[in-house]
């Protein structure tokens, strides 16, 4: 495969799924090697799958964001065993009335339950 996206390395967060596994399969066609990351990881599993039967590289993990340790640790494992991300996708919806698993967990921004997103 060869594309746009050669020789990167992206790491896509709610990538067993939706618009996260599109992300994902796109990022592959383009080139890219692509770390899924999910708080699923049967269905990060099958994205995976997806993207090495078109031919492209691709790992799974699985991640809860709102788990800040979890979060470090599996960065490290991504660093060690496949090299530096150069693009990361956000791609969760945490709803406002989640609670964290991590009493250091804030969100980097306010988070809105509303449909038209934060601020609006």
């Amino acid at each position: 495969m060869s594309g746009l996206l050669e020789g990167r390395i992206a790491s896509v967060t709610g990538g067993g799924s939706g618009i996260g596994r599109a992300i994902a399969l796109g990022y592959a066609k383009e080139g890219a090697r692509v770390v899924v990351l999910d708080a699923n990881a049967e269905t990060a599993g099958q994205t995976e799958k997806s993207i090495q039967e078109a031919g492209a590289k691709a790992w799974s993990f699985k991640l809860d964001v709102t788990e800040r340790d979890t979060c470090r640790q599996v960065a490290a494992q991504i660093a060690e065993k496949i090299g530096q991300v150069s693009i990361l996708v956000n791609n969760v919806r945490i709803p406002a009335k989640a609670t964290s698993r991590s009493d250091a967990w804030r969100p980097p921004i306010p988070i809105d339950d509303d449909q038209g997103g934060a601020g609006a």
